[in-house]
């Protein structure tokens, strides 16, 4: 591998223990926790969530930004669409250099190294 590919690698490495650690620290979780400890209590709050939202609780994060009949999000209106659309030319650009594909329209993923 090459020394910016390593260099690389240790930043996202960095990144992702600092995401685990904000992820533990909001929900008073014990830290270090290992990998697969957060993703089970991670795929338990999901499941929590879930149903609140069936049963009409959403909790808004930040209700101005989130909540479609308040604040900005409600002046998206027909905006949305194009905002949506200048997205999708965005992602052409990794997939032109070869670092992303189309898996379908609108959907991209990474390519494996």
């Amino acid at each position: 591998m090459r020394k910016h590919e390593r260099g690389l690698v240790s930043v996202l490495r960095r990144l992702h223990d600092e995401l685990d650690g904000a992820a533990a620290d909001a929900y008073g979780w014990p830290r270090p926790l290992p990998a697969e400890k957060i993703l089970e209590r991670l795929v338990v709050l999901n499941a929590e969530r879930a149903a609140e939202e069936r049963r009409g609780l959403v909790r808004w994060l930040r209700p101005a930004y989130q909540r479609p009949t308040a604040g900005i999000a409600a002046g998206f209106g027909d905006d949305l669409r194009a905002r949506v659309e200048r997205v999708g030319e965005l992602l052409q650009t990794p997939v032109s250099l070869g670092q992303a594909r189309e898996v379908e329209t609108g959907r991209f993923a990474v390519h494996e190294q």
